[in-house]
């Protein structure tokens, strides 16, 4: 078009300079010019606005994600029975009397996409399929029940509260979030925790699958405030966290064992004595004690509590025990006294055995006839 104008002007130039005056020329070649530039903003302006339409109707198609989707199974060629084949699917709301019906004329498309911005997010539908081609309609498949797309939950779950275990572990609850306002189906919950020196952002995350309403935060710092939130998920993505709550681990146990642990046995019991464990300023108070106890050919631990600095263990002394004693406190138990090895009895001679003396570690055996001089509290094995 440029060209064929621009030898319009050169046609015109060659054919009137000898009868219209050059200025004539000029003004004429600067009017095409100005309908040129104004003809490119026209189809530039045009342009825009229809790749401005065109992103509208992208982020409208984007934004509708309710929709309702019906898969079938391809009725094979040989039943379809003539040509004109295709589907008509009908579907209406659990509940409703009406269907709605639509037709699908290609007789290898097996699905069906229904959107509508007012459908309600996994809301139960009935749906049936038929089938038709030149000669009429077929039979209906059986009515069956489909659940529309999701969408993220729409609340958070409520009631949160966090409280310490220990030292290292702070406990986090919370109610589930109601199934209507689900919009879907629930998969778990993710929690979020930052200590008091974290920023937000940078905070960590767990997740707890199906409808569990509580969860343990493991491998936290002592004696310091950690802050928590929840939310729910499902397969369309999370929903809002509920408001913060905060909870302050407890101190670390103390790190003295149990010292001195003296022990005396007969043969069906087990009297165990020890020092009291003192805890430092930067430690948790102790509460008590515990005996862990096992005989040597197994692995299973029984343990026995106490508040006091001495425990008896109703046992038979018929095989060798390995007993040890930790203290326990708020922030969780503390250091193992070293493993104490009982010996199983095994003949009349009476036997005195003390360990983790801080002096000594010796073991002192006396005979029948030796021991009564020594001894004010004795064991006969």
């Amino acid at each position: 078009m440029v060209l064929m104008v621009w030898r319009v002007l050169i046609i015109h130039g060659v054919c009137t300079c000898d009868g219209i005056s050059s200025s004539i020329d000029w003004g004429l070649a600067i009017l095409v010019v100005l309908m040129l530039l104004l003809i490119v903003m026209v189809l530039l302006v045009s342009w825009v606005l229809v790749m401005s339409i065109a992103l509208v109707v992208l982020m409208v198609a984007v934004m509708i994600v309710l929709l309702l989707l019906v898969l079938v199974v391809p009725v094979p060629e040989e039943l379809q029975n003539g040509g004109g084949f295709g589907y008509v699917v009908a579907f209406r709301p659990l509940g409703v009397t009406t269907w709605i019906q639509t037709v699908v004329t290609s007789p290898d498309n097996p699905r069906y996409v229904f959107r509508n911005e007012s459908i309600v997010p996994f809301s139960p539908y009935e749906v049936k399929v038929g089938v038709y081609n030149n000669k009429g309609e077929g039979p209906f498949s059986p009515v069956t029940t489909v659940f529309s797309a999701e969408e993220e939950p729409t609340v958070a779950p409520s009631h949160i509260s966090a409280h310490s275990l220990s030292s290292s572990e702070i406990e986090v609850s919370w109610n589930t979030i109601p199934w209507k306002l689900s919009n879907g189906h629930l998969l778990g919950y993710e929690v979020r925790y930052w200590n008091n020196g974290g920023e937000e952002e940078s905070s960590s995350k767990m997740k707890v699958a199906g409808n569990q309403t509580s969860a343990v935060l493991r491998g936290l710092k002592s004696n310091l405030a950690y802050y928590t939130a929840v939310r729910a998920y499902n397969s369309a993505g999370a929903g809002p966290f509920s408001d913060t709550v905060n909870a302050t681990t407890k101190k670390t146990p103390p790190s003295q064992p149990p010292g001195n642990v003296v022990w005396n046995a007969t043969d069906t019991k087990v009297v165990l004595n020890w020092e009291q464990v003192k805890a430092m300023e930067n430690e948790s108070q102790v509460t008590g004690y515990k005996v862990f106890y096992r005989t040597s050919s197994q692995n299973d631990v029984q343990v026995l509590n106490t508040n006091k600095t001495s425990a008896e263990l109703l046992l038979p002394v018929k095989e060798d025990y390995i007993i040890e004693v930790k203290a326990t406190t708020d922030g969780g138990d503390g250091t193992s006294s070293e493993q104490i090895r009982i010996p199983r009895i095994t003949s009349n001679n009476y036997l005195l055995v003390l360990t983790e003396n801080p002096y000594t570690d010796k073991k002192i055996k006396l005979a029948k006839d030796e021991l009564f001089p020594y001894l004010s509290a004795f064991i006969r094995i």
